[in-house]
């Protein structure tokens, strides 16, 4: 099967579970290709028996069985968060529980943070019916690479079906900030500030500081925000990194923490069920529950979303609707936008051959 996509690790995690041979093109730049190939080395190492042929304009993976199990690896081209993303919906399928300890970058401006991951990712993962953990060892900022965090997951029969069809209140609002080799009067500033917005918008606001020292950060000074918003199954995130290659005088922490509650706020009005920067991330998951049908309320579909999309409809043949979501009274007079939409689908219905069926 040939695949040329912008999303290669996670054209190659939908080829490992569902063991489909395929001719990945290669990226035009080489940095993508780097991390390509780092990718599948993690995959081989997760696998038994998987193979890959490097060639000139593309690489011909075949996978293996999906062992798991505990492993190490150093990542040097990808950030240890965007591993882990592209390994959530492939590890529920392993032989026995992952336990795999990754050594990197945990936090890089204008990437995904291992904090929003742990927070956000591993939480939406939860609703499907898989545990999975993350737990933050050593903090690196990039340029920084000597950061190490353990990633762990149960294994499951299945993924579960969701159906989230109605927007709903928010019940909760978490803030977590994070430094590394700074004053903590920032990190307190930060916090004030954020919780001086978000006590406004709800009663129930909580704010967690995470101020590192020298055993639990590595070299690169910075420091970080997420903030996240809870309905019942809801989630909303959004976030910044300073890390080595931004300043942290050019522009204030409280100027920053600022902004990105206004950014909270647009992401919480205009999104569906979920933040739509996760959009993709759950139409992966959709895709592997059972036959039983899910729906989900989604923003307007960006062409990340629309990358990933194809990527499972030709490798996982997986088939869904789009429709209009039709607002309630109670959705007009809160102003949420008209063009929010429903996904409704039925799983592949992929089962972990290793685990029985309940």
């Amino acid at each position: 099967m040939e695949i040329s996509s912008n999303e290669p690790k996670i054209a190659l995690t939908l080829s490992s579970i569902c063991k489909r041979t395929i001719h990945l093109k290669k990226q035009s730049d080489e940095e993508s290709n780097n991390a390509t190939s780092e990718y599948i080395q993690i995959l081989k190492k997760l696998s038994a028996g998987a193979s890959i042929k490097e060639e000139k304009d593309e690489y011909i993976y075949t996978p293996g069985t999906i062992n798991g199990g505990e492993l190490s690896f150093q990542c040097v081209h990808n950030t240890i968060p965007d591993v882990i993303i592209a390994l959530l919906p492939l590890v529920p399928f392993c032989r026995i529980p992952i336990r795999l300890t990754l050594k990197g970058t945990t936090n890089k401006k204008e990437f995904t943070s291992i904090d929003m991951v742990r927070a956000m990712y591993c939480k939406i993962l939860s609703q499907f019916g898989v545990v999975a953990e993350v737990k933050i060892i050593t903090r690196a900022l990039y340029p920084s690479t000597n950061g190490e965090v353990l990633f762990m997951a149960e294994t499951a029969t299945s993924l579960s079906p969701v159906i989230l069809s109605h927007r709903e209140e928010l019940r909760r609002i978490i803030g977590i900030n994070y430094s590394a080799k700074i004053n903590s009067d920032t990190v307190h500033t930060v916090s004030n500030v954020a919780r001086g917005h978000l006590s406004q918008i709800s009663s129930s606001v909580k704010i967690y500081n995470d101020i590192g020292n020298s055993k639990t950060t590595s070299g690169t000074p910075g420091q970080g925000s997420v903030l996240l918003a809870f309905g019942h199954n809801s989630i909303y995130g959004v976030e910044y990194t300073v890390d080595g290659t931004d300043s942290l005088v050019e522009v204030t922490a409280e100027e920053r923490i600022n902004k990105l509650v206004q950014v909270f706020y647009k992401n919480i009005r205009s999104s569906g069920s979920y933040s739509h920067t996760v959009q993709y991330f759950i139409f992966i998951l959709l895709s592997l529950t059972t036959v039983d049908a899910s729906s989900v309320i989604i923003r307007r579909i960006s062409q990340k979303d629309k990358e990933v999309l194809l990527l499972l409809e030709k490798i996982m043949k997986y088939t869904y609707t789009v429709e209009p979501y039709i607002k309630t009274e109670k959705d007009i007079n809160s102003g949420i936008p008209d063009n929010l939409l429903v996904i409704k689908s039925c799983g592949v219905g992929y089962t972990n051959i290793f685990k029985p069926i309940q």
